[in-house]
């Protein structure tokens, strides 16, 4: 580079190729080095100074790709003034360059990384305007729909954008959103065991539905366990012919097509374990919900088990809890822990059980391992 630049700043005769190519090797030099706007200023006196030149069309194609650069680099540091300056700049002096459809999309997303939601939505409006069957122009009606779905939670405007989506793959995207906006939803989620002095609760996912009813059966973990010889598997208990121990209807108060996270309270805050049956719009789904004080902790090999029982609230060890551990087909050992809270047992026979199960009561509290 050096060289170059001593080369150009000499004399040469008006026209010489020798100085063409030195200008040329300066600016590209500059431009491989990052330095976009030294570049544009090496190739603006090329392009001057030997406008006949055979390198004459590629130094103006680099020049608009250094100054799309530029705006790329503001964007990619979040200088999203400076970005959109840059991007609207370049998009006024070059709008049929190949990159304007991805500058107006450059554009929608810097409002959008900025949290612009509506100004957001007009970019990609003008964006879909002006190139309805490119790709930028496809995705960008998606993204309107989206944005009034997930931002707004205009659902109504989502699904008339969703509506006007062409092009693959965002209309089969768009067709689908459509779909889940419009039918009925009903998931159950239990979020996790709960001590006797929390409110025990569930959640229920909901969407176009305006009433839920709740069941709840309370389930003996022992008579379970002892048939079952697992703790798993509750939610599949055949209810149809059994009497709730309580229920209750919930009204929902979400919009039409809106998704509504329902919290489901537990009515008791005595140790139980419940299988809540939620219904609703012809829907229906269960769930598990357990309100337990005891925890265990076990560790079994091919000829020992061990089971250390723990009062979650007072965080002490627990005497005296029952226990039962089966194989998955019977019930191989029934005992207690000892004063220190633990139970140890070796058995060579245990060596003939891959598939050992744990169940721990106390107190109508419940524990189990696998």
């Amino acid at each position: 580079l050096p060289i170059f630049n001593q080369f150009a700043r000499a004399a040469a005769p008006e026209g010489d190729r020798l100085m063409a190519q030195a200008r040329y090797h300066i600016a590209m030099s500059a431009y491989h080095q990052g330095h976009e706007e030294e570049s544009i200023r090496s190739f603006s006196t090329f392009l001057q100074e030997h406008p006949t030149d055979s390198l004459w069309p590629q130094a103006q194609r680099l020049i608009i790709t250094a100054r799309y650069q530029i705006a790329e680099k503001a964007y990619n540091k979040k200088l999203y003034t400076k970005a959109r300056a840059h991007y609207e700049d370049f998009f006024k002096q070059y709008p049929l360059d190949s990159r304007a459809a991805m500058v107006m999309w450059q554009l929608a997303q810097i409002e959008v990384a900025q949290k612009h939601w509506q100004p957001a939505i007009d970019a990609y409006t003008r964006l879909h305007s002006k190139y309805p069957y490119d790709h930028y122009g496809y995705r960008a009606g998606f993204e309107i729909g989206k944005l009034y779905e997930t931002q707004l939670k205009d659902y109504e405007k989502a699904i008339k954008a969703y509506e006007k989506v062409q092009g693959w793959p965002f209309r089969n995207q768009a067709q689908a959103s459509i779909q889940r906006l419009k039918r009925k939803e009903l998931t159950l989620h239990t979020p996790r065991i709960f001590n006797t002095h929390e409110e025990g609760h569930l959640f229920a996912e909901v969407r176009n539905l305006k009433k839920l009813s709740v069941k709840m059966y309370k389930v003996d973990a022992e008579t379970y366990f002892r048939k079952m010889h697992r703790f798993g598997g509750m939610d599949a208990l055949d209810i149809e012919l059994i009497r709730p121990d309580k229920e209750w209807e919930i009204t929902l108060k979400g919009r039409r097509y809106e998704q509504v996270k329902q919290k489901i309270a537990l009515p008791e805050k005595a140790p139980m374990i419940a299988l809540l049956h939620v219904s609703g719009g012809g829907l229906q789904a269960t769930s598990i919900a357990i309100r337990s004080d005891l925890q265990i902790l076990s560790k079994m090999n091919r000829e020992t088990v061990f089971v250390f029982a723990i009062d979650q609230r007072q965080r002490k060890p627990l005497a005296g809890v029952q226990l039962l551990i089966s194989n998955g087909s019977k019930i191989l050992y029934e005992a207690k822990t000892g004063p220190d809270g633990s139970y140890r047992l070796r058995d060579r026979k245990l060596r003939k059980h891959s598939d050992l199960h744990v169940l721990a009561l106390h107190q109508g509290s419940v524990a189990a391992s696998h």
